[in-house]
């Protein structure tokens, strides 16, 4: 989020604009952690398998959350977090106690197996490993969960030990540090339903809808995907920047049946997203329904092979700024982790948050949505003309300028008035849409922004370029970065 002067801003679109903007996180200023940082060890059955940096509050130990759950894929127990959720699922062969629960409060809430187990209040931080902010959780009662695992722990302020029981994971490992064996993989396999879609599909699809660039080893850890599959490389690539978790180390599943969840969730975790607040919706599945990655699915017990040739066809509509029909754009804006792309550093000098609280919060990044997927532009002649929305709230409001002078319509183009930029503040009247016209030379730059008490003006919440594509000559939108 950024304040104004305008025309500083407007003045770095040029260099900004010139290429796509990719869906992957932007690199934050970077923040420093709130509290202080620590390295931790994590081990499991006498090997060491992280060392994460956790702190002490009130004499609580906290470890990030993504470190205690990739812990757990090393014993072929799966987790998917939400941003408010945590949902581990054990395979068949490991035993959990669902006796005696005490589910306390907390706004993060675990699950195990479906099973609400405990709720836990979290602290987001910095990672000093990342420079992103981080869910960190508390050890002690993280414990008792992975005790209804049969998972032992100690704890001695520097280090988390972890010891698997016979009797918990069906493995025979007790303390002498060997991994467990792989459990046989029991999820019922889409080559067995009827239309629905397996998680090797699904992950070399999004791959490619994600424009990501794919490499592997020359030689696979998996069983049911050899080195040969050609839909290894994106495998090993998903695996490797933690769009998705494997079965075991030795199977990935790639026959298995998914759900739109597991697409929703890949998408989640290749924008870096780690705190669900700040997304529009609050929640996994309200974002992907809000940004309209969802968008024309049925939904089901297991994803569909129609289901998942709309939510990619969504993907790359939003990746690409929108949808061109009879040379007019639809602007789809493009979903980012809204903490980095508009919400970092949104306080004024005295340390004031400018949105203080979730209902703030959702206000600012669902309009910002809202405004930006009602913007319309289409060539007319050697003119861009542009559709902006404008909200009947006069503290919300759209600005708009290019490299020279533009005009802008308040009647659907029957009169225009000339003006250097448009500014939504000054409108006297507030009419359902705007029309700006600019020679389509050179990029139109559009922002929505809000008045805010706090910074004693405005700040621009939201930034696209339209401009016109050279391959097509029709009309292109790319979100811009708020540096």
């Amino acid at each position: 989020m950024k304040l104004h002067p305008w025309k500083a801003a407007m003045g770095l679109a040029a260099a900004l604009v010139a290429s796509a903007i990719p869906l992957v996180p932007a690199a934050a200023a970077v923040q420093a952690p709130q509290h202080a940082m620590q390295q931790k060890r994590i081990v499991l059955n006498g090997k060491t398998i992280s060392q994460p940096m956790g702190f002490a509050d009130h004499g609580t130990a906290y470890f990030p959350g993504w470190y205690l759950m990739r812990a757990l894929d090393s014993l072929h127990v799966t987790s998917t977090w939400d941003g408010r959720n945590w949902r581990i699922t054990v395979p068949s062969g490991m035993k959990v106690d669902l006796s005696n629960i005490d589910v306390g409060t907390g706004n993060v809430s675990i699950y195990l197996n479906g099973t609400l187990v405990k709720r836990v209040y979290d602290i987001v931080d910095v990672d000093p490993a990342s420079h992103q902010p981080t869910m960190f959780i508390p050890v002690w009662y993280v414990m008792r969960v992975f005790d209804r695992l049969g998972i032992q722990s100690s704890w001695n302020g520097q280090t988390w030990t972890m010891t698997t029981t016979s009797a918990g994971s069906g493995s025979g490992s007790g303390s002498g540090g060997t991994t467990p064996p792989s459990p046989p993989d029991t999820t019922p396999q889409a080559s067995d339903i009827p239309g629905t879609v397996s998680k090797g599909a699904l992950v070399a699809d999004l791959v490619s809808a994600l424009g990501l660039s794919v490499s592997a080893p020359a030689t696979s850890p998996y069983d049911d995907v050899p080195a040969s599959d050609p839909r290894w490389p994106a495998i090993s690539t998903a695996v490797s920047r933690r769009l998705i978790s494997p079965f075991s180390a030795s199977h990935f599943g790639a026959g298995d049946v998914v759900t739109l969840q597991t697409a929703e969730q890949m998408v989640w975790n290749q924008l870096g997203i780690t705190n669900a607040r700040y997304q529009p919706g609050g929640s996994l599945d309200a974002w992907a329904q809000f940004v309209g990655l969802t968008d024309g699915t049925v939904g089901g017990q297991y994803l569909t092979q129609a289901d998942e040739a709309r939510f990619v066809q969504n993907l790359r509509n939003l990746r690409a700024g929108g949808i061109v029909s009879g040379g007019v754009l639809q602007v789809r804006y493009t979903p980012q982790d809204e903490w980095v792309w508009t919400f970092a550093g949104d306080q004024a000098p005295d340390g004031t948050p400018y949105y203080p609280t979730d209902a703030a919060i959702q206000e600012a990044i669902t309009k910002t949505y809202r405004f930006f997927n009602g913007v319309t532009a289409r060539l007319q002649g050697g003119d861009l003309i542009v559709q902006l929305p404008v909200d009947p709230d006069g503290r919300w409001f759209a600005y708009a300028s290019t490299a020279g002078d533009l005009q802008y319509s308040l009647d659907g183009g029957s009169t225009w008035t000339a003006a250097a930029a448009f500014d939504g503040r000054e409108l006297t009247s507030r009419p359902a849409q705007v029309w700006v016209k600019a020679p389509a030379g050179a990029p139109l730059q559009i922002t929505f922004n809000n008045m805010v008490p706090a910074a004693k003006g405005s700040v621009v919440l939201g930034w696209v370029s339209i401009s016109v594509n050279p391959s097509t000559s029709n009309p292109q939108a790319q979100r811009v970065y708020l540096q």
